[in-house]
């Protein structure tokens, strides 16, 4: 419990303000708690989004209502996480887009500055996010999106997870991602990845339980329970194989992740696992 404390004070502003004793590599130990992490900011981005859409109500018959709550769906969730992904993926555009030598990448990524590659990435990260939430509510229904927007940061810190225990370290001991990386086996970074899978096929098919409409299907009969849960499995693909090619071009420009990148990674698969939802909820089943 003490390490799910030290990720929620880490990863999140869930004001928890008291001092936890902590231990060499307790970080590194925490990544077991990173998919219950994701579920505590997925519930606050969930409940936020769903209140304001249906205190925004009276506007949905001209879907004014579900974009102004997508809004404030993608607000909250810069609120609780305290846009720290976010930053590390404006840092990552200012320096992997800045065409200079690898020393001089890291340095841009250090500078607190945003510049303009940072400060396009956060325009289009949010443009992103706002318009996939405010999609699946029109196309797939407001429970639709709600559901995602609980499970894609459990997705996210998975596949984060996964991704930190494969890398290398790139500023070879400095900076936040040092927390992590190099410091976390890869069968740490395979059961995180499993516990948030298990997590997100549980969620998805309590869902299906619950009645959830869905792809045509309207009611809780055990097919339609184990064809949303595959759902929710499935949107993991591409979230993990896009991390992959992000870690892959990254190394090649740094030979190795940073704490800014890491943020980045989550940022892209966060996204890409909402996509993902949007693309196989609108197909014919």
């Amino acid at each position: 419990m003490r390490k799910l404390i030290l990720m929620l004070q880490f990863f999140t502003r869930i004001p928890l303000n008291f001092e936890v004793k902590m231990k060499e590599g307790d970080f590194a130990r925490g990544l077991v708690w990173f998919p219950v992490t994701g579920l505590f900011i997925g519930i606050w981005d969930a409940g936020f989004f769903l209140i304001f859409l249906w205190l925004l109500k009276g506007f949905q018959g001209s879907e004014a209502g579900i974009w102004l709550a997508s809004v404030m769906g993608v607000a909250a969730h810069c609120l609780i996480t305290g846009a720290m992904q976010l930053d590390g993926f404006a840092d990552s555009c200012d320096g992997l887009y800045s065409a200079r030598t690898r020393e001089r990448m890291l340095e841009i990524m250090k500078d607190s500055r945003t510049g303009t590659f940072g400060a396009v990435g956060i325009v289009f990260d949010l443009l992103l996010r706002i318009g996939l939430l405010a999609a699946l509510a029109v196309h797939t229904g407001p429970a639709a999106a709600g559901l995602t927007a609980l499970t894609a940061p459990v997705a996210a810190k998975s596949v984060n997870g996964l991704i930190l225990s494969i890398s290398g370290d790139a500023r070879a001991g400095g900076g936040m991602g040092s927390l992590f990386i190099g410091k976390v086996s890869r069968g740490q970074g395979a059961f995180c990845l499993a516990a948030g899978m298990i997590l997100v096929l549980g969620l998805f098919g309590i869902a299906g339980m619950a009645g959830f409409k869905f792809v045509g299907f309207a009611g809780a009969r055990a097919y339609e329970v184990a064809v949303l849960a595959c759902i929710g499995l499935a949107c993991f693909v591409p979230a993990i194989l896009a991390n992959l090619l992000f870690k892959n071009s990254v190394e090649r420009k740094l030979g190795g992740m940073t704490g800014d990148t890491l943020g980045a990674a989550s940022e892209i698969a966060e996204i890409v696992f909402t996509f993902a939802f949007l693309v196989l909820g609108g197909m014919p089943l």
